[in-house]
């Protein structure tokens, strides 16, 4: 450790021992206001109990996200021997100079 990180130890292990006196003499709410730590953090740093568990949630597609389908046809256009060597900012005008428009540049950066 360096000497800040173990001065930051030292400096957080003393408040938390100057927060339980005063804890005791005038009451959390008010020590923690003298000392200038949060209550939520005080809290949140002598939970007896383990953290509550979130419940994962799935992730959706964005409504205007390409669906699976284009996906590949887009991919296999930028892997067509034609536009292999091609990088997608030149494949991009290409296509749209034959009026072909799949996705927009990034897009295809992304997929690739």
């Amino acid at each position: 450790m360096t000497e800040a990180q173990l001065a930051a130890v030292a400096f957080n292990t003393a408040r938390n021992q100057a927060l339980e006196e005063l804890t005791g003499l005038v009451g959390r709410v008010q020590a923690c206001a003298a000392l200038g730590v949060s209550r939520a953090t005080y809290y949140r740093q002598h939970r007896r109990s383990p953290a509550p568990a979130r419940p994962r949630r799935e992730r959706r597609r964005h409504a205007r996200a390409l669906t699976p389908e284009e996906e590949i046809r887009v991919l296999d256009v930028l892997h067509s021997p034609e536009f292999a060597d091609m990088a997608p900012a030149e494949i991009y005008a290409v296509l749209l100079d034959r009026g072909v428009y799949l996705c927009s540049e990034s897009t295809m950066y992304r997929l690739l």
